[in-house]
């Protein structure tokens, strides 16, 4: 999707008929890659094309099957919506006492180095928690938000913590559009 497609998703009226049509369909920019999180260190590094300046989601779905569905839901918590869920400050005094709400915490650092223009680099962290979405083979996390001027980037993430116990577990890290047409 393309800057003017994006214009005319976002405008009324003509969106109806785009979105019906397909033409509103926003392709990840990431899409379901793999990733360790039992060692902290590099996760991904690549190239990524921004097509639109918008919010971006960074996201993690955690695969499972029918033996070990128990398992992950422990680690990645039961999707309740608490206020530290959605933000950056899981320190809160009933945190220790309610993991099954939040999960396992999982923090990252991002860096978006620019290769063209003036765009200027984005470098954030984020405290990963609580599950927020599932499905009969997966869960979803979100890791956070970044705000990202459309050009092209190298697209790093760091796992910062060791988590021996998600050794077992299949998980792909997704960057798509916080739109929702």
């Amino acid at each position: 999707m393309g800057p003017i497609t994006y214009s005319l998703c976002k405008s009324q009226g003509i969106s109806l008929l785009m979105l019906v049509t397909g033409l509103c369909a926003f392709p990840p920019v990431i899409d379901s890659t793999p990733v360790s999180l039992a060692e902290k260190g590099p996760l991904i590094n690549q190239k990524i094309e921004i097509p639109v300046n918008t919010d971006y989601e960074l996201q993690l779905r955690f695969h499972f099957n029918d033996t070990n569905k128990d398992d992950v839901r422990a680690l990645v918590g039961n999707g309740a919506r608490k206020k530290y869920c959605r933000s950056n400050n899981y320190r809160s005094t009933n945190f220790e006492t309610e993991r099954d709400i939040a999960g396992v915490p999982i923090h990252f650092q991002v860096f978006l180095t620019p290769l063209e223009g003036e765009l200027a680099p984005i470098k954030k962290e984020f405290n990963s928690l609580c599950r927020n979405a599932t499905s009969s083979t997966y869960m979803m996390r979100n890791v956070g938000e970044l705000s990202i001027k459309r050009g092209s980037y190298i697209i790093e993430i760091f796992n910062t913590t060791n988590h021996p116990e998600l050794q077992s577990i299949n998980v792909d890290f997704l960057l798509q559009s916080s739109d929702r047409f």
